[in-house]
C-alpha cells in the first residue's frame, strides 16, 4: 500500500489499520494508493474510492508525483477529535477510531471490486444518462455494505482489528490533547 498521509498522525499507525482493514474484505493491498486527509467534523469519516492505473499527486504548486496503482486508489477523511470535558460522543476518539475502520473496509471492497473485473465488469447505477439514485440504493454501494455485514458474520469487525483501532484512538487522543494545551496557551497570552 502507498501511504499519503496529509495529517499530523504517525505514518505507521495509519498504515496497520488500513491494511488490517484491506484484509477484512480481502483485497489486494499491495499496489494501492490511500490519501488520508484531515477532517474538521466530529465523528463523521467519509471516504471516496476511484478506479486508476496512475493517480497524479500535487505536492505544491510545482512538483506533481505520479503514483502506479493496482486498479484503484481511495482517498478517506480522518474525522475530528476535539478534548471535551463532558465526554460527547462524537468526540470519543475510539469512536472516530471505529468509524475510521469500517470506512476504510467500505472504501477497501470498492478497491477489490475494481481489482476484480474494473468497472466495466460489474453495473453502477446513472448509466446512459439517467439519473443517479440515493446513496443507499446504489448497486455499488449495496454490494460494499453486504461484503462488510459478511465480513462481520466471519468475525472480521472493529473487534477483529481491536488493537490497531485503540492505538489509532490513542494517537487521535493525544492529537486532541496537544490541541487542548495549544488553546489554553493561546487564551492565556490574550
Amino acid at each position: 500500500m502507498k501511504l499519503v498521509n496529509k495529517t499530523t498522525l504517525p505514518d505507521e499507525v495509519l498504515r496497520v489499520i488500513l491494511v488490517k482493514a484491506g484484509r477484512a474484505v480481502r483485497a489486494r493491498t499491495s499496489r494501492v494508493v490511500v490519501m488520508v486527509t484531515q477532517g474538521r467534523a466530529l465523528g463523521r469519516c467519509s471516504g471516496l474510492a476511484e478506479s486508476a492505473s496512475r493517480v497524479h499527486l500535487f505536492d505544491g504548486p510545482r512538483h506533481m508525483r505520479h503514483l502506479d496503482t493496482d486498479c484503484g486508489w481511495f482517498k478517506i477523511v480522518l474525522p475530528a477529535v476535539r478534548w471535551s470535558a463532558g465526554g460527547d460522543d462524537w468526540g470519543d476518539p475510539l469512536r472516530s477510531a471505529e468509524a475510521f475502520y469500517r470506512c476504510a473496509r467500505h472504501e477497501w471492497n470498492h478497491v477489490r471490486e475494481y481489482q476484480l473485473g474494473g468497472v466495466w465488469a460489474f453495473e453502477f447505477s446513472g448509466r446512459n444518462g439517467e439519473r443517479r439514485p440515493p446513496w443507499c440504493q446504489r448497486p455499488e454501494e449495496q454490494r460494499a455494505e453486504a461484503a462488510c455485514d459478511d465480513a462481520d458474520a466471519l468475525g472480521r469487525s472493529a473487534e477483529w482489528a481491536y488493537e490497531e483501532v485503540v492505538v489509532l484512538a490513542l494517537a487521535l487522543e493525544e492529537k486532541a490533547l496537544e490541541n487542548k494545551a495549544a488553546v489554553e496557551r493561546r487564551a492565556c497570552r490574550g
